[in-house]
């Protein structure tokens, strides 16, 4: 009998403990995907949470449009994923200048500075489409990142064409002053640097002039 028993308690042990690397998400065999009717989109994006939504961003030459991303997480096993924390799936460029505000929860709905809609779904599934926190400007080459195993966040394969920009320019989390300079410095610069192109039309106008002014003095919550 008794022999029967460490049996027992032996056979739940190892199924209660689960093989290093099963049943966490590997970014190399998860999968990005951008959901628009435009092959590119931008985001505007404020340090209070005020810019635009993915939802409800803009396309090539300001065409408000509506984008998601969906982030499909695979184990090393080649199993979806599902449960993964929105706060281990992120929204990032390589090497970008971006900041972001902290890592807390905002709502409504409650998500964090750039992190995914809520956890995976079921199907190993996570959406991006709310509006973000931060500042700074990056055009394009955006990835999804996921927290693995070893700690580490890593970045899943596709690069995918979603820039962003900010009224605050200078990327310290607030707009003010500096962020004033050096938009009146796009402005007067004839060209049409995407920093300041906050609807991405293709230039520097009114409607830029409109869009900043309605961030002056915010700053993260």
């Amino acid at each position: 009998m008794l022999n029967r028993q460490w049996f027992f308690a032996l056979a739940v042990l190892l199924v209660a403990v689960p093989v290093f690397g099963q049943g966490t998400p590997v970014a190399a065999n998860s999968t990005a995907v951008l959901n628009s009717p435009h092959p590119a989109v931008s985001i505007f994006v404020v340090p209070n949470g005020s810019g635009s939504p993915l939802m409800n961003c803009f396309g090539p030459g300001g065409v408000p449009t509506s984008a998601t991303i969906v982030a499909t997480f695979v184990d090393a096993s080649g199993v979806m994923v599902p449960g993964v924390p929105q706060r281990d799936i992120r929204l990032e460029h390589l090497n970008s200048p971006m900041s972001w505000c902290s890592d807390a929860f905002y709502p409504p709905p409650p998500h964090a500075a750039n992190c995914a809609d809520g956890p995976s779904n079921l199907a190993g599934q996570a959406t991006f489409s709310l509006a973000y926190h931060g500042g700074g400007q990056q055009f394009q080459n955006c990835r999804v990142w996921v927290l693995e195993a070893t700690g580490s966040y890593q970045p899943l394969p596709q690069v995918l064409p979603v820039s962003m920009n900010s009224p605050d320019l200078s990327g310290d989390l607030a707009v003010n002053l500096s962020d004033i300079v050096l938009f009146t410095q796009d402005l007067q610069g004839g060209g049409a640097p995407y920093r300041s192109d906050f609807n991405w039309d293709g230039a520097i106008n009114l409607t830029d002039i409109a869009m900043f002014a309605q961030t002056l003095a915010t700053s993260c919550p």
